[in-house]
């Protein structure tokens, strides 16, 4: 009670009082760490706002670069995605106007564009360009705290792009990433969802839901990890221990307003009472689940025409930037081809341009060809895998010239044979598909996975197949 009513005390007084830069900074640090610690977004937005209006008045730039930044992330977090853009935008311009060199806070801007072209759907492209400046700035950071912060948010913003738009490989690179700088809760969970919807391995999944299971503690990451819980036991076809666990997350979701989280237990408790032979319920649930999707859909088209409109202004001053830009060129080229007779430097121009275009072209279709041998190639190394033809290996080294290359770099003393076995797992291929494969059984081929740990110096607690798909092959 004294904190609320100190800050109101604080604000009350704010409009009269001449602060100094230390003592807004101040207030943008120890204020905005608690209140953002108690989760208390619309106050921070306040203080900001007053932030700002104190560093106008004595021309106290990096306040306000500060305030519209903290005020823009705040606002997202309520969703209010046009006041965020609108504000980040502000705090962005202000610090390519002024030079501004602050890389922390540049991380910080780069990163919430990124969130509302992500979050609204309005743009992925986009959303991938603010993240890459958001990186570039983060690794600049020097507080070792701050880094590894930005850094652990950025890889999960990746993370959640890549999962939504389905490629598989970067998702994993990425959740990997995230989780080298600071293994939470959230990160592991969506490990063991990964290896719950593609990889199909329910004991990594079961272990990195314990291991998450270990240090939840908010409602958001106890939600995820129920959630992940559930489809564990569906995939076991125990569903009545799904549906248990689902119903903890759907409560969980709605309390913290996570959308993804509650379509996704709704889709786990129609599924699972239907395989149940509850067919009232599942009907129930997926009239639910229509109604939240509908109303979904409703709310992104708003946001993402807020988004789109943020892209187009921005491309068009991009545009006229660059026509801008041109016109200038253009002025002086003209001077000087004037001089030297411009007739014949022009025409040396165009015929130039012609044959880059031309050589463009050439690799442009260079290099479809090549995307399509690649998918080819795949496709026939995988046949002659399954087939357990003795050109396989041959074959598949051709198609990945440096793999035998890494793994040698690694112990130079493994044989054509574990080399073989290795390809095996590369290709993503299960234990029980090696032992029909090779016709062994599913024990030999375990131990041999275990073999090839030790002859790899893999740990035991690092997945086989996520370890082989990161390694560069190519």
């Amino acid at each position: 009670m004294y904190r609320v009513f100190l800050l109101f005390m604080l604000f009350s007084n704010f409009a009269g009082a001449q602060y100094s830069g230390k003592e807004l900074d101040s207030l943008m640090t120890k204020e905005y760490y608690r209140l953002r610690k108690e989760r208390k977004f619309e106050e921070i937005i306040a203080l900001s706002r007053k932030v700002i209006a104190q560093s106008k008045k004595i021309k106290y730039l990096k306040g306000e670069i500060y305030g519209y930044t903290r005020m823009g992330n705040m606002q997202y977090n309520l969703r209010n995605y046009k006041e965020a853009i609108t504000s980040l935008n502000r705090a962005n311009q202000l610090v390519e106007d002024h030079s501004f060199e602050d890389n922390t806070i540049k991380a910080s801007i780069n990163m919430g564009i990124g969130l509302c072209y992500y979050t609204t759907e309005s743009s992925y492209q986009n959303a991938v360009k603010q993240y890459d400046k958001a990186l570039i700035f983060a690794n600049k950071i020097e507080d070792e705290t701050d880094r590894k912060f930005y850094l652990y948010l950025i890889y999960s913003n990746f993370y959640g792009l890549y999962s939504d738009i389905k490629n598989r490989q970067k998702e994993v690179y990425y959740l990997r990433k995230a989780l080298s700088v600071n293994e939470t809760s959230y990160m592991l969970t969506e490990l063991a969802r990964y290896h719950n919807l593609y990889s199909k391995r329910p004991d990594s999944a079961k272990y990195y839901l314990g291991k998450s299971q270990r240090i939840a503690k908010t409602d958001f990451e106890k939600a995820a990890l129920y959630n992940q819980w559930g489809k564990y036991y569906e995939n076991l076809e125990d569903y009545a221990s799904a549906i248990r666990l689902y119903v903890i997350n759907e409560k969980l979701a709605r309390k913290t307003e996570e959308a993804p989280l509650q379509e996704d237990a709704l889709i786990g408790l129609s599924y699972s009472h239907k395989k149940m032979g509850n067919l009232q319920k599942a009907y129930l649930y997926s009239e639910k689940l229509n109604a939240f999707k509908d109303s979904m859909k409703m709310l992104q088209i708003q946001n993402s025409n807020i988004a789109v409109s943020d892209i187009i202004t921005k491309n068009g001053k991009e545009i006229h930037q660059k026509f801008s830009n041109i016109w200038k060129i253009y002025v002086g080229l003209a001077v000087l081809l004037l001089i030297i007779l411009f007739i014949f430097g022009a025409k040396i121009y165009k015929n130039e341009k012609k044959k880059d275009l031309a050589i463009i072209h050439k690799k442009n279709e260079q290099n479809l060809k090549l995307k399509q041998k690649v998918n080819e190639s795949f496709e026939e190394v995988v046949l002659l895998a399954k087939d357990n033809h003795p050109e396989f290996l041959t074959r598949f080294l051709e198609v990945y010239p440096d793999f035998r290359k890494n793994l040698f770099d690694i112990n130079p003393g493994l044989v054509m044979s574990e080399i073989r076995f290795c390809a095996l797992i590369f290709l993503n291929f299960s234990t029980k598909e090696i032992a029909n494969y090779t016709f062994t059984s599913t024990k030999t081929v375990q131990n041999r996975k275990n073999s090839i740990r030790k002859r790899l110096n893999i740990s035991s607690d690092t997945d086989l197949y996520v370890w082989f798909s990161m390694l560069d092959a190519k």
